[in-house]
Parts: C-alpha cells; sequence; structure tokens
C-alpha cells in the first residue's frame, strides 16, 4: 500500500493514508514523497474532494474508514484493481508465486535497470537502493509482485507473467492445494495468446496448470533441462555464482550478493524476462550484480561483539529451509540462533508438522506467540506456539518457547558468544527484536 501510494504521489496525485502501525521510516518515506499520513483510523481522514478510496484486502468491510467512504458515495477499490489499472496501461510483467515473488520482481527491475530500462514498479517490499528519490521512469515497461491472498493477482493481465512456484498457502482463502492451483491457472489464463509465463521447471505443482495455456511458456531451473538454466554454481562467503545458459548455450555470468539457491532461481527468472525483452545478457547480469536486497529478506542489521544480526520475512516452512540453507552457505561453521514469530494462528495449525521440522539447520530456535494479522487473537496463539517449541524438540531441534519478544530479545543476548549469527524470522513484528538485541549487545 506505500508502494501504491508513493507511486501515485509522484504521479501527480494529491494522496492521503492511513495506518496505526507504520514503522517510522515508512512514515519518513511517505512524507518524502507528498503523502498525508494518518495514524488515526475512526473515518475523519479522508478529505472533502476524495475522487478515489484505495483500501488493503486485510481491511474487513467494517472498517470505520471504509465505511466514511461508503456513506459519501467515495467509490472504493481494493489494493488489486488498481494495480490492475495501473498494469493494464503498460507493457505489463506480473511476478507471481508462494515464496520469492518480491525478490523475483525487485531483481527483475534491477535487471533492466542495468540494461538502461528505467522501469516503473509496485513490489511488496522496501527496497533501499530505488528508494529516493524514486527514479524518473523512461520505460512503458511496468513490474509488478502479483499476490494470490484474495485472488488478487485475477485483476491483473501482463503481458509476460513469472510463476515462482506454488504450495499450499493462504488457507483462510483456500480450501485446499487444487484450490490455490485453480486461482494461479485463472491467473495464468489472463496472459494473452503473444504473452509469456515463465515457470519454474523444478516445482511439480507449477507443471500442473501448464497444458491449457495458450501463451508461450518458458521454462527456468537450477536442476534439469529448461529453456533457462543456472548451471555451475558456486557459492562462498560473499557472493554466489552462476552461468546461465539458454537453450543449451551460454549466455553470461551472473553474480549474486544474495546467499541461497533460492536466490539463483530468483534470479534466473529476471534474467529470463529481460533476455525475452530483447536486452544484452551482460548488462542484465550488471544490473543484478548491483542489486543490495530487500529490507527483511535477509538483512544484515550489524555485527556487535562478534555476533552478526540478520532479519528475514520468511513465514513459511519452505521458505524458512531456503533461508537457513543460505544462512549456513553464507556463515559455514558458525553456530545459527534463530528467533521465530510464527505468522496466523490458521497457518501455523495447518502447516504445523512442517514447522516442527524446518528448522532443523539452527543450533537453537526461540519459538514467540503466534502473530495472529488477520485473525482475532485468542488463547491458542499462545498454546499452539508452546506445542510447536516442543514439537521441535521431539524432532532434535533445541528449541524453547518465549511469548514476550522483549523478553526473548534479552535471551538472546544472554545465550549469544562471538562468532554466533542471531536470525529473527517472521512476517509479524519479530523484527523489532532484531533491534533490541543489537541494542543490547
Amino acid at each position: 500500500m506505500s508502494g501504491l501510494a508513493i507511486l501515485l504521489a509522484r504521479r501527480g496525485f494529491t494522496v492521503t493514508g492511513s495506518d496505526p502501525n507504520l514503522e517510522k521510516s515508512t512514515i519518513e518515506r511517505l512524507v518524502a514523497s507528498g503523502v498525508t499520513v494518518h495514524t488515526l483510523q475512526d473515518g475523519s481522514n479522508i478529505p472533502k474532494n476524495t475522487q478515489l478510496v484505495v483500501a488493503t484486502a486485510a481491511l474487513p468491510s467494517t472498517h470505520p474508514e471504509l465505511e466514511a467512504a461508503r456513506s459519501r458515495g467515495i467509490p472504493v477499490v481494493k489494493y488489486a484493481g488498481m494495480l490492475g489499472a495501473i498494469l493494464d496501461s503498460h507493457d505489463g510483467i506480473a511476478v507471481a508465486g508462494t515464496h520469492g515473488k518480491t525478490t523475483t520482481a525487485a531483481m527483475t527491475v534491477a535487471a533492466l535497470g542495468g540494461a538502461g530500462i528505467d522501469a516503473g514498479f509496485i513490489i511488496g517490499g522496501h527496497i533501499p537502493q530505488f528508494s529516493a528519490p524514486r527514479r524518473s521512469v523512461n520505460s512503458d515497461i511496468f513490474v509488478a509482485e502479483a499476490c494470490e491472498y484474495d485472488r488478487s493477482f485475477l485483476n491483473l493481465t501482463p503481458q509476460r507473467a513469472v510463476i515462482t512456484n506454488i504450495e499450499t498457502d493462504h488457507l483462510d482463502i483456500y480450501s485446499d492445494l487444487d484450490d490455490v492451483l485453480n486461482a494461479f491457472a485463472d491467473f495464468t489464463a489472463r496472459i494473452p495468446p503473444n504473452g509469456a509465463l515463465f515457470h519454474n521447471a523444478d516445482c511439480p505443482n507449477t507443471g500442473r496448470i501448464l497444458p491449457d495455456l495458450s501463451c508461450r511458456k518458458i521454462s527456468l531451473s537450477t536442476r534439469s533441462t529448461a529453456d533457462f538454466e543456472a548451471r555451475n554454481i558456486r557459492v562462498n562467503s560473499e557472493k554466489t555464482v552462476f552461468e546461465l545458459f539458454h537453450r543449451n548455450e551460454a549466455a553470461t555470468e551472473v553474480i549474486l550478493t544474495q546467499p541461497g539457491l533460492h536466490n539463483v532461481a530468483n534470479a534466473l527468472a529476471a534474467m529470463a524476462v529481460g533476455l525475452d525483452l530483447g536486452l544484452d545478457a551482460a548488462e542484465l547480469a550488471h544490473g543484478i550484480g548491483t542489486f543490495s536486497g530487500i529490507a527483511r529478506r535477509f538483512e544484515v542489521k550489524g555485527t556487535v561483539g562478534g555476533t552478526t544480526v540478520v532479519d528475514d520475512y520468511a513465514h513459511h516452512p519452505t521458505e524458512i529451509q531456503a533461508l537457513l540453507q543460505g544462512a549456513v552457505s553464507r556463515y559455514p561453521s558458525r553456530r545459527l540462533i534463530v528467533a521465530f514469530q510464527p505468522h496466523q494462528i490458521s497457518r501455523t495449525g495447518f502447516l504445523f508438522d512442517e514447522l516442527a521440522t524446518c528448522f532443523s539447520l539452527a543450533d537453537l530456535v526461540f519459538v514467540t506467540d503466534i502473530f495472529a494479522a488477520r485473525e482475532e487473537p485468542d488463547d491458542s496463539k499462545r498454546a499452539k506456539a508452546i506445542d510447536l517449541a516442543a514439537e521441535m524438540r521431539k524432532n532434535g531441534t533445541d528449541a524453547e518457547h518465549i511469548g514476550d519478544l522483549v523478553d526473548l530479545a534479552h535471551r538472546a543476548v544472554t545465550v549469544s558468544k562471538p562468532g554466533d549469527i542471531f536470525l529473527t524470522v517472521g512476517a509479524g513484528d519479530i523484527y523489532t527484536v532484531a533491534e533490541r538485541v543489537l541494542k543490547l549487545l
């Protein structure tokens, strides 16, 4: 939502917005772009001359801002509807998938920039190198992160789309994996026949939605034969390097500053999109090489007394496993302490067994109470977290439950030693623990 507000403000619209939980840095970015920000949400913040209200799908229909807009006859659209309108007016590239879509979209913008294409974009994460004072767009190309939550991506009709992977998630919206797959099939069906879908050939679920597509289907792989392949992958403590092959011919070498095989897959997708646009492989690779990352995606917050503090948004078992593998490859032979905040009561219940086993690479795991997010919090957010820590111990992971974030930060400092990696993990407010631990250290 903040990215959309900044984009519209910088295109000349008068934009106001409200959110009671904004971080100070986000407020500063909004205000610097000319957006008026309110933290109170009682229906009084909508200016008299407002022509349109755009709302996140996470809001209930009874929200006071929405009720105020309806009572005054102001049209209300969801975020995805506005994003769809923006994408329709450009040569749109939409990046979808259960995991990796934010990073892949950002890498695509970075790759295009290396080839001289200053694309517009809306991405669900703060990208420091793109933030100030937002570059002037010199291209009709627009890159958007396409979210499956609330079936939002069905508002988009991109010329090109990427699907990074498909797994079961958002079970407050979807009934099961088949329901998720049907939504992704509906999304890909919106790509025009002269458009293209870039898909991860290493994800069997994605393969299930391909047969009926009329657009071009372009495969990507880090492990097997595909239209675009990442080969000869090398990892060290500072960078990840791979060779890009296009239809079995070497195209270029790509160097990443982000760790993990999952980021190789993300970069491969970004490169493939750029090459499909007819851009130079070496220039695209240079753009990706300059990509410095996204806030809350393996974000190194600092090192104090030999302890390195890293924060990450991962909250699904597959993401967590990939994150820990990346951490181990980046910091081999160093003790890995993880503070994990489960996200949503329903997600934690459904993925309980996977969450109890995906932390095997960690030396010590602290589990906080569940961050309820869009759900009403109840006693189970604590009980399930306690049970999750106990189940981790049964599976051989050293884990303990510490519900309170302040208590957790103090506990982390007492056990940390020089050389440790302390990693905060989750989509809620667990990042505050990383900041507090740095200060305490």
